[in-house]
């Protein structure tokens, strides 16, 4: 019922084509493509819930990875060997080549990672994930080009015009507050 009435009552001003240009020219950062990798990794898989000395624990797992990343950091070229030797992935088979990633393609921790590596380099810490601990190296990146202002348009306006309606609706409520007159209750000041 309280969402009726706001539906109702709260009308919220048209955004402007030249806010709408404002936001997208201050915020462009914000409208590209996704990026593209071409990444391998490491996976040193952590199980949920395991014994310390099992082999997936989380313990055993960090160990074993800070030794091959030391492998890797000081013999880059061994990089596929360690793959197939220690990888909980089954991109083992490939020396941990996982192929052509986009942005969001993995989970956000690993994204993050992809979009600090040096081309050509191996991420010089481990990437701790759901999944347990990654090596990564970073083979290609191919930057998301901008996106036109015709693309996005319609989702900067959509969103501005969500947010115009909040701050009316959030107006609207606080002039019902200030000249609502409450009885029945004693409100103190809490001490």
């Amino acid at each position: 019922m309280i969402r009726q009435v706001l539906d109702e009552r709260v009308v919220a001003e048209d955004i402007p084509e030249d806010a709408i240009k404002r936001a997208f020219e201050t915020h462009r950062e914000r409208f590209r493509a996704p990026s593209l990798y071409e990444a391998a990794h490491i996976l040193f898989a952590i199980k949920p819930g395991a014994e310390d000395g099992h082999p997936q624990s989380r313990d055993k797992a960090l160990q074993k990875a800070e030794l091959v990343l030391k492998l890797v950091n000081e013999k880059p070229k061994k990089f596929g060997q360690a793959a197939r030797e220690n990888s909980d992935c089954s991109s083992k088979g490939n020396d941990g080549m996982l192929g052509q990633l986009s942005t969001g393609d993995t989970v956000p921790e690993f994204d993050a990672a992809l979009a600090t590596i040096t081309v050509g380099e191996v991420h010089p810490e481990l990437i701790e994930t759901e999944f347990g601990f990654h090596i990564i190296r970073l083979d290609a990146r191919a930057e998301g080009d901008f996106l036109p202002y015709d693309s996005v348009k319609t989702t900067i306006s959509e969103a501005m015009e969500r947010a115009a309606w909040a701050q009316a609706a959030q107006r609207f409520t606080a002039e019902l507050v200030t000249g609502a007159e409450i009885t029945g209750l004693r409100l103190t000041a809490a001490a």
